[in-house]
Order: structure tokens, then sequence, then C-alpha cells
């Protein structure tokens, strides 16, 4: 794996050589900063596996959101964002995630939003979910989550925005929201 890290790492290095290059100043500018980052083997992984990133801001190299929709390989990636400081958004959508796969979530302190829809996830992998006390979106479509997963939500009181469409989950569930 590290042998294949290294390899993404080259690609990577590549592409943003070529950037530095760019016609667009701060494009290239930003490229040249990032080429000479600690974290350019997280953000040439995301890119290898066709995911994309938001920076905070246009002047920093920070990354503050991950975008991974239907990536396949997007498992093998959360245990290496936890190094991503200011990640506040993360869409993993379609990207054939277990319960067991969402155990490193809980690390990712400052994040705000969460797209975890078309993922077969059950009440399980809420329990990660519910220590993000700064989530204020989570979106759980199309997952196998019920009532009882749920009311583990009950806690992060930033929580505002929770799309439940296509689930298990009922009309019992709005008391224990709502509070």
């Amino acid at each position: 794996a590290d042998s294949d890290d290294d390899e993404v790492r080259r690609h990577a290095q590549a592409a943003l050589a070529a950037l530095t290059r760019s016609a667009d100043a701060r494009l290239a500018a930003r490229a040249q900063r990032m080429l000479t980052a600690g974290g350019r083997g997280v953000l040439a992984l995301i890119w290898q596996g066709g995911g994309c990133v938001e920076f905070t801001d246009g002047r920093s190299e920070q990354i503050a959101g991950v975008h991974l929709q239907r990536c396949p390989g997007a498992a093998s990636l959360l245990r290496r964002l936890r190094r991503l400081e200011a990640l506040e958004r993360l869409n993993l959508a379609s990207c054939e995630l277990n319960d067991e796969c969402l155990s490193t979530v809980a690390e990712l302190r400052g994040l705000k939003y969460l797209c975890l829809q078309s993922n077969p996830l059950t009440d399980v992998a809420l329990e990660p979910v519910a220590q993000l006390e700064d989530l204020e979106a989570l979106y759980l479509s199309t997952t196998k989550i019920t009532d009882e997963g749920v009311s583990r939500l009950s806690g992060l009181s930033k929580l505002r925005v929770l799309w439940l469409n296509y689930t298990h989950v009922s009309d019992a569930s709005i008391p224990v929201l709502v509070k």
C-alpha cells in the first residue's frame, strides 16, 4: 500500500507542477504552495479515488471539504482524513460504506456537514456520528437507519438539517429530534 501511495503522490506532484505553469497566477501560486505542503499525500489519494476537495478560502491550502461521492475506495481514505484539521464538509454518498467503515468518523471533530446517503448503513453507523458535536447537517437518505438509530442523534444540539427519506424511520422519531 505504501508503494501505491508513493506512486499516487508522484502523479499528484506532476499534476500540481503542471498547474504551477498556469496562466492564472492565483491557481499557479496555490499549486506551488500545495506542492510543498505536507498534506499532499492525502490530497493525492483523494484525487486518485476520483474525489475532489474544497479549500477554506482562495488563499489557503487547508482542505475544508472532501467529496468522495461514488468513490469505491472511500472507506480506506477515511482514516487518513483525520489529518485534515480544517475539514468541515464530507460527502460519502454512494460509496458502498458499511457500519464498520464509519468507526473513524468520530475523529473528524470539526465536521459540520456529513452526507452518508445511499450506503447500506444501519443504526450501528450512527454511534460514531453521534459524537460529532458540531454537526449541523446530516444526510442519511436511502440507508437502513431506523427509529432506534435516529434516537442516538438526540445529543447533537447544532443539528439543523437531517434528511431521512427512503429509510426505516417513522414519525415516532420526531419528538426525540425536536428537543
